[in-house]
């Protein structure tokens, strides 16, 4: 079934990456790649929103409420497909992590701190 596509990884496998993006360098993206790697060799499947926000273009997301409102659906719709979230350091300052983790809560996701930045 893999070759077509289809993955049957249990729920509980799947961990969501969350962390701030606004006003950070690059938009945190290489810490949110970084963090991906090292649980997808510990392996993880995860969630990475940073991926989500590349197809759309951080730049034109920053400018277009529409862009910035389908990239928030898709994020959101994915974060549902996890049993777990991992906040990456920073967390606490960002409004979309503090809701997303207002969603983990409501889902009774297991909530992981990433207390430092991986080196």
């Amino acid at each position: 079934l893999k070759e077509c596509g289809i993955d049957l990884q249990p729920k509980e496998h799947r961990i969501f990456i969350s962390g701030p993006m606004t006003g950070y360098v690059c938009h945190n993206y290489p810490l949110f790649e970084k963090v991906e790697d090292m649980l997808t060799i510990a392996g993880y499947k995860c969630v990475n929103p940073a991926k989500i926000g590349m197809k759309y273009d951080p730049e034109k997301v920053d400018k277009n409420k529409k862009l910035y409102k389908a990239m928030e659906k898709e994020i959101q719709e994915a974060e549902k497909t996890c049993n777990t979230i991992l906040l990456l350091p920073g967390w606490e300052n960002s409004v979309g992590v503090r809701l997303e983790l207002q969603t983990a809560i409501r889902m009774k996701m297991k909530i992981i701190l990433l207390m430092n930045a991986v080196e």
